[in-house]
């Protein structure tokens, strides 16, 4: 792997990080080798979010902008990352490391369709780094910094499994989040996609809902396959005789494309990276990806 010392800048476009576990996260990338710079606005508060509007655009366009920056890291998730994307400059942004899932998902949906070139990890965010997740995704996202190939994503089960390997481009994320960018100008257009999605405290009615709403949208129309990661405390109802897997797989059936379940990321203590827009190979519950 290529150790070499990055500028590594945490920015907070979406909700309020916790300053001891953030700190805690950033020490940790520090004894990796990495240098850490702090966006202005960090630790800023403005009713839920890490300052207002223009403070979290002002982070994030500096962080995307500067040329000593190697990489930029989403401190938490939350909510937020959509009110800055009508004032971002995309064409001005520089080629980074783009790292962060949950509510980035917004902003690497918008990276991925803009004429920006960075390379867009789907990874856990700084503030879980130091006690949320577990070992190997410690040691997962390191090697993302590092330039080592991301490993396959592993599933435990798959409806209409293909006959034959099928190939895409990753795309995906936080399904709500996902569904909530529909109808504006960065909803997800997949082409030839093996589209990823996990999501944290909706149930399972919601899921239902927003699945629906990308079916109905037209969303899935060039999807090759998908892939669900962990859905965290996303429940039935307590006298249900149905699971949440139950409900996803009766939601896609009808499109009759391979459906793998129990990919290890999300919102878990297991949050296993991948490349956002990257190539991959469907073999079955495996999803590998193609070195470009």
């Amino acid at each position: 792997m290529d150790e070499r010392t990055l500028t590594i800048a945490i920015v907070a476009p979406s909700g309020i990080p916790d300053t001891e576990s953030l700190h805690a996260g950033a020490e940790l990338v520090k004894s990796w080798n990495h240098q850490i710079v702090f966006g202005r606005h960090v630790f800023a508060r403005n009713h839920y979010n890490a300052g207002t509007p223009a403070e979290r655009v002002e982070d994030l366009i500096w962080a995307m902008t500067a040329p000593e920056v190697d990489v930029v890291w989403m401190a938490r998730g939350g909510y937020g990352q959509a009110h800055g994307l009508p004032h971002l400059p995309f064409e001005r942004f520089l080629d980074k490391l783009v790292i962060g899932y949950s509510d980035a998902t917004a902003l690497l949906a918008a990276l991925h369709q803009s004429p920006n070139n960075s390379k867009l990890i789907h990874g856990p965010m700084v503030e879980k780094l130091a006690t949320d997740v577990d070992e190997q995704t410690r040691d997962w996202i390191r090697g993302q910094l590092a330039g080592r190939h991301a490993d396959a994503l592993q599933g435990t089960s798959v409806d209409r499994a293909p006959s034959a390997p099928i190939y895409g481009t990753v795309v995906g994320g936080n399904l709500t989040v996902l569904a909530s960018l529909l109808g504006t100008p960065w909803g997800i257009r997949p082409k030839d996609a093996i589209l990823l999605l996990e999501d944290i405290d909706e149930p399972a009615y919601r899921i239902d809902r927003s699945i629906t709403q990308l079916i109905l949208s037209g969303a899935f129309e060039n999807v090759r396959a998908v892939g669900f990661g962990e859905f965290t405390r996303c429940p039935v109802p307590d006298e249900a005789n149905y699971t949440l897997q139950n409900i996803l797989s009766d939601l896609l059936a009808p499109l009759d494309i391979p459906v793998v379940h129990g990919l290890q990321f999300g919102h878990g203590a297991r949050n296993q990276p991948w490349v956002y827009g990257s190539k991959a190979k469907l073999d079955q519950t495996t999803l590998s990806f193609i070195p470009e």
